[in-house]
């Protein structure tokens, strides 16, 4: 779903605005979903699953 290097958003939390990098990518153990390494602005790094996330809002509108 997400690529290293994308630009993501922590989805349904619109108290935190901060934009995050995806720097790793697995698949989680006897599941079909994937997990995320994000890295935070301060380059804190934490792992979230995909319904967890959103591509950031605010760099898809820039492209239109």
């Amino acid at each position: 779903m997400y690529q290293i290097g994308d630009e993501v958003i922590l989805r349904g939390n619109s108290t935190i605005t901060d934009v995050l990098k995806v720097v790793g990518v697995r698949k989680m153990f006897e599941s079909d979903l994937m997990a995320y390494d994000v890295e935070f602005p301060n380059m804190e790094v934490a792992e979230y699953d995909e319904t967890q996330l959103s591509l950031n809002p605010f760099k898809l509108n820039k492209k239109k």
